[in-house]
């Protein structure tokens, strides 16, 4: 009997220690997996020869740079304004202001000016490193600053249209000066786990933790607290007139994250669905009414035209 018992107890021990295991296993695998995925968000993409226009280029541009306030360098190009209005255009995580180019030809058209600059730690700027936009904020501000200083433009006439983590840039900037006067947020984006609309489904549970857990260990990482997130300060942007681009089918995340975002701001505020478009491909899949909607919206906010 003693024996018997004694193997009993055995089994249960081993299969304790087992489930231990593959369960620490599994917890060292996921520590792994995140160590390698902030790495790699952290790391700079710079591009010394990231940044020149083709021949075919639209638009006239002066290459320029500004200091932001922890002296980080910023470089980039701007269209002089021919109406006294401006923009600031906002690129998407481990590009460079070349990927603004189809929407900053069609803002110059229409006559603004326009503001294109490698964020921190990408193409010709300066930064140590990444931050997934978190420190990106002050930059903004720079800019903003920048456009104060220049002849051709009205200080209340400036806008900000950001595109994917520019996007999450741009709202939060907004809302943290009323230095500029509109803003559209093409494609949504995280700034941390709280943006995450709530869910039943598991999936999208286990997703949104495992966010929150990433966003604990990338605050240390990268030295800085978890910035407020876009959901908590949209409203903060209101009573200046906000618009947020939306891509992808109804089913999708964007959606369901534009359609939250919009649901967190206050008027004036509008929202632009192109289902057949994917990850901020709108002026490519619609040119020419994706031009006709951006212009139409800054003319209204910034010129006061069509009211």
């Amino acid at each position: 009997m003693k024996s018997a018992a004694h193997r009993k107890r055995g089994c249960k021990y081993w299969f304790k220690l087992l489930a231990v295991g593959l369960m620490g296993g599994f917890g060292l695998a996921y520590c792994g997996i995140m160590a390698l995925d902030i790495a790699s968000i952290t790391r700079t993409a710079p591009d010394p020869n990231c940044c020149s226009l083709p021949t075919d280029s639209t638009f006239a541009y002066e290459s320029i740079n500004f200091t932001s306030s922890d002296g980080v360098t910023l470089f980039g190009w701007y269209v002089p304004s021919k109406n006294r209005a401006a923009v600031i255009l906002l690129h998407g995580y481990g590009a460079n202001r070349s990927e603004m180019r189809p929407r900053a030809e069609m803002l110059a058209q229409d006559g603004f000016g326009v503001l294109m600059y490698d964020m921190r730690g990408h193409g010709q700027s300066g930064g140590n490193q990444r931050s997934f936009g978190w420190t990106d904020v002050n930059d903004v501000t720079a800019a903003l600053k920048f456009l104060h200083h220049r002849s051709d433009v009205d200080p209340t006439r400036i806008g900000i249209l950001g595109f994917s983590i520019g996007r999450q840039v741009a709202m939060r900037a907004a809302a943290q000066t009323d230095a500029s006067q509109a803003v559209i947020d093409d494609r949504p984006s995280l700034a941390r786990a709280e943006d995450i609309p709530s869910s039943a489904d598991i999936g999208e549970w286990l997703f949104k933790l495992s966010n929150w857990l990433e966003d604990r260990v990338f605050s240390v990482v990268v030295g800085v607290p978890a910035p407020a997130g876009v959901a908590e300060v949209i409203g903060h942007i209101s009573p200046r007139p906000l618009m947020i681009i939306a891509t992808g089918p109804d089913s999708d995340v964007e959606q369901r994250l534009a359609q939250y975002y919009f649901d967190q701001a206050r008027e004036p505020k509008t929202v632009w669905k192109i289902p057949e478009a994917q990850h901020g491909t709108g002026p490519a899949v619609r040119p020419t009414e994706y031009a006709q909607i951006i212009t139409d919206f800054f003319d209204k906010a910034l010129l006061g035209k069509g009211r």
